[in-house]
């Protein structure tokens, strides 16, 4: 989840030989997308995204780049980028799984800064991060981006769970004082604070069915064990190795809600 991509490997040379070796016919668009002066222009603007890093976003936006207007970066990315270009550039990443979620996989592109301000970074690679398809959708009408390939909050730092018992949903995500706010910002953006929520409340079920079944004596001691043994799993991820953190924390009123469930399933 937030984690970082390794850079594209694909640069806006390539991709102007893609377009050029297999489009036979060229439209107006394809022809000054590969105009001598608008390439040179691009691949200027490529240079200063690269160097800008994590300062991305303070990038001037562009209508234009010479006689390449919005309209026809637009049309090079849909009608020939998506064709000749995308099957290659998502081939690097097929063995990753969404940076957004780290659940799906990715099939879609997202544009870090949208085509309908930055004309110049349309076809750029690296303003396209893979993502999966509900990731993508999710952030399509925000100004709010995480960008994979400079950025990386996989630590989730700061994040914490909340767990309030006399609550249908007893799990609820909050953030410590001094969490980056663009940690803050991205988790609301692409709904994952919620989707993060609903995984902590089908954990906390599954463990408090795995000790409703068990034959050891409901006591302190072996809800701790059962707590450590969750948090000592391997293959844990960042979410679930701070939900175990944050339960063992306030092990003692969670034996208090086992303890009041237990009795009113002997009324």
């Amino acid at each position: 989840m937030f984690s970082k991509l390794d850079l594209p490997k694909m640069s806006l040379g390539r991709v102007a030989y893609l377009i050029d070796h297999e489009t036979q016919k060229k439209s107006k668009s394809v022809k000054r997308f590969l105009d001598v002066d608008t390439q040179k222009k691009l691949l200027l603007a490529e240079r200063e995204y690269k160097r800008s890093e994590d300062k991305y976003d303070e990038l001037s936006e562009e209508d234009s780049v010479g006689v390449f207007s919005k309209k026809d970066a637009k049309l090079v990315y849909k009608n020939r980028f998506n064709t000749v270009v995308r099957p290659e550039f998502l081939d690097q990443y097929q063995t990753e799984a969404c940076p957004i979620c780290g659940v799906a996989f990715p099939q879609e592109l997202d544009h870090v800064l949208p085509k309908s301000k930055y004309a110049q970074f349309t076809v750029t690679p690296i303003n396209l991060v893979p993502m999966c398809g509900n990731c993508n959708h999710e952030k399509l009408a925000s100004k709010v981006s995480f960008h994979p390939y400079f950025e990386d909050f996989s630590d989730l730092r700061g994040l914490e769970f909340r767990f309030d018992f006399k609550s249908k949903a007893i799990v609820s995500i909050c953030f410590s004082d001094g969490t980056d706010d663009k940690l803050k910002n991205i988790m609301d953006v692409y709904k994952q604070k919620r989707q993060l929520a609903l995984s902590a409340n089908r954990l906390l079920k599954r463990i408090i069915n795995s000790i409703s079944m068990s034959e050891n004596k409901l006591n302190l001691e072996n809800i701790g064990k059962v707590i450590e043994s969750g948090e000592s799993y391997g293959g844990l991820e960042v979410w679930e190795k701070k939900f175990y953190k944050n339960l063992r924390e306030i092990t003692d009123e969670f034996y208090t809600f086992l303890c009041n469930e237990a009795n009113k399933g002997n009324e």
